[in-house]
């Protein structure tokens, strides 16, 4: 019997979807990781989501430190940016960090709007950078971007809200919901598998779906990653 394995992610997002997109459009919140900075330190890194968290040494590019231990080419690994802001989000065209920014360790032209887009969780996050050290000098930077949207579902609801069975056959369920949600599951390239508008506690037939990697969304939390094997 095939098991789909589950990891339950626990950040609230943003409940509007657009083609499987979700646009983190909250306050802005600003985050600096100052010169010669221990990057190990919590505190001097930008935790976006599980999947993506910021940093930068103290020289180089910025990268995910989430999942990779140094900047290189491709950093910040997970994640593609374009010249711009999410108003205009169908028009952008998106590359590398690097490839925007001449190189990503040189110098970066401040207070430019930018779109970071966190591909795994597909999130868009606007972004602009007030201040950037060039070379071997510290490492520091500073970049304002928006956050989640504040939504109806309390934290302490949020963290209630759990995929049971974990590991599951075959079907799963959405416990510690109080209200209907809507629910669906999107394959790697964001193509829609499930889709349910008003998910009232049901159980959720995973027999059909093909081995590989999933993504549960629901209304106003984080994606949730299947592996089906």
């Amino acid at each position: 019997m095939n098991k789909h394995y589950i990891l339950i992610v626990t950040l609230l997002l943003s409940a509007s979807f657009a083609f499987g997109q979700t646009i983190w459009d909250g306050p802005d919140m600003t985050f600096t990781k100052a010169d010669n900075a221990d990057y190990t330190l919590s505190a001097n890194q930008d935790s976006i989501t599980s999947n993506v968290i910021i940093t930068r040494a103290n020289s180089g590019s910025i990268f995910n430190i989430a999942q990779e231990n140094s900047a290189s080419n491709n950093s910040p690994v997970d994640t593609e940016w374009a010249i711009g802001t999410t108003a205009d989000i169908n028009s952008l065209t998106f590359s590398s960090f690097r490839s925007i920014t001449s190189g990503g360790g040189g110098s970066i032209q401040l207070n430019h709007p930018m779109v970071l887009h966190l591909i795994t969780d597909d999130i868009f996050i606007d972004v602009q950078f007030t201040s950037w050290t060039s070379g071997q000098n510290g490492g520091g930077f500073e970049y304002v971007r928006s956050t989640q949207p504040t939504t109806g579902i309390s934290e302490e609801q949020n963290k209630e809200i759990t995929l049971f069975p974990n590991p599951a056959s075959d079907i799963i369920r959405i416990e510690g919901m109080d209200t209907s949600a809507r629910v669906f599951i999107h394959d790697v390239t964001g193509r829609r598998v499930i889709d349910i508008d008003e998910y009232k506690g049901e159980k959720i037939d995973l027999l059909n779906l093909q081995p590989g990697i999933y993504f549960v969304k629901i209304d106003n939390l984080s994606p949730m990653k299947i592996i089906k094997s």
